[in-house]
């Protein structure tokens, strides 16, 4: 059962794939083996809230903004920020607490497959749609 619920939640993982990340023209294949850089716009600031905003729902605070944007100055990708960003503590928390939420128990499998989702470029705000799904 618990492969199947992970297998329904990688495909509608793939089928709800965003192609953009906060606007840009970014370009998706697999699992991101593009890199995100290629649309990176002029304002680093922007990238960053779109990532954040994507990611955790928020905006990040005045020192994420800067750590971030020195990582992307000094050739950090987009896409390495995301992976840090959704391999985060915080992400990691926020989506066992929405599994819990809404089936009662923090299932590993599915927790993982989220994360897997949110790496190809699915926003927090659609994982309780994949949840409610299976």
């Amino acid at each position: 059962m618990i492969n199947k619920i992970a297998l329904t939640l990688c495909l509608l993982a793939s089928a709800m794939m965003l192609t953009a990340c906060g606007g840009t023209n970014v370009h998706t294949t697999g699992a991101m083996t593009q890199d995100l850089q290629v649309g990176l716009s002029p304002n680093l600031a922007d990238e960053i809230q779109a990532l954040f905003s994507q990611i955790f729902g928020r905006s990040a605070t005045a020192s994420e903004q800067q750590f971030y944007q020195q990582l992307l100055q000094s050739g950090t990708s987009l896409a390495q920020i995301r992976s840090m960003l959704v391999s985060s503590t915080e992400n990691l928390t926020n989506i066992q607490n929405l599994v819990t939420s809404i089936l009662g128990s923090p299932n590993a499998t599915i927790v993982q497959s989220l994360l897997t989702a949110m790496q190809n470029g699915t926003a927090f705000s659609q994982l309780a749609a994949l949840i409610n799904s299976l």
